[in-house]
C-alpha cells in the first residue's frame, strides 16, 4: 500500500476531518507489511476504507491543507 506521500498526508488528514464531523468511525488499526493503516468505516453507507498512518511534519500538514482548499474550491 504505498503512495505518494504528499497523498497520504491528504486521506489522513481528510479521514481526521472526517471522523471530526461524525462522518467517518475508526472500526480498528491494523498493519499491512511494515506500515500501519487505519480501517475507516462511513456512518452512512458502512463501506470500509483503508488510510495509512504515520507522523506528518508541518510542513506535509500545510500542503495537505492547501491541496484540500482546492479540492472544496473545485467542488
Amino acid at each position: 500500500m504505498r503512495q505518494d506521500p504528499a497523498e497520504t498526508a491528504l486521506l489522513l488528514v481528510l479521514a481526521l476531518l472526517l471522523e471530526r464531523k461524525r462522518r467517518f468511525r475508526e472500526v480498528s488499526r491494523q498493519e499491512l507489511g511494515d506500515q500501519q493503516v487505519l480501517v475507516y468505516e462511513r456512518v452512512a453507507t458502512g463501506e470500509s476504507y483503508l488510510v495509512p498512518l504515520r507522523d506528518l511534519t508541518p510542513e506535509e500538514l500545510a500542503v495537505a491543507e492547501i491541496r484540500l482548499a482546492d479540492l472544496w474550491r473545485e467542488a
